[in-house]
């Protein structure tokens, strides 16, 4: 797995050295425990690995669902918390323009009244 560099030099305007160098430790165990799936809640973290490791089969079944509930649905409605607001968002994103009449989406943060 290819690994992500975190530049964290610029926090020492907010913590001291040494803080980070006591919780450097537990920092680390935790992404170790992310790494070989022994983390809490490990049944979801399959997307630890994501995109590295996606096949085109599961991209297949993704792409086949999507055109599914294009053609069944009217209007998506995304009722989450926290960072599940993200992938709403990103769904709204990657599909402009989609309120034309006969679909639409609608996610917490998004205006009600029209512009």
């Amino acid at each position: 797995m290819e690994s992500v560099k975190f530049d964290y030099s610029k926090i020492y305007r907010f913590i001291g050295k040494e803080e980070v160098s006591v919780l450097y430790p537990q920092a680390r165990q935790a992404q170790k425990s992310l790494e070989n799936g022994t983390a809490k809640g490990n049944d979801f973290l399959g997307w630890v690995n994501l995109p590295v490791d996606i096949t085109s089969e599961l991209l297949a079944d993704i792409e086949k669902t999507a055109a599914d509930l294009r053609a069944r649905t009217q209007v998506v409605v995304v009722i989450g918390i926290g960072g599940s607001y993200l992938g709403a968002r990103s769904s709204k994103r990657r599909t402009p323009g989609r309120t034309n009449g006969s679909r639409s989406s609608l996610c917490p943060g998004t205006p009600v009244a029209p512009q």
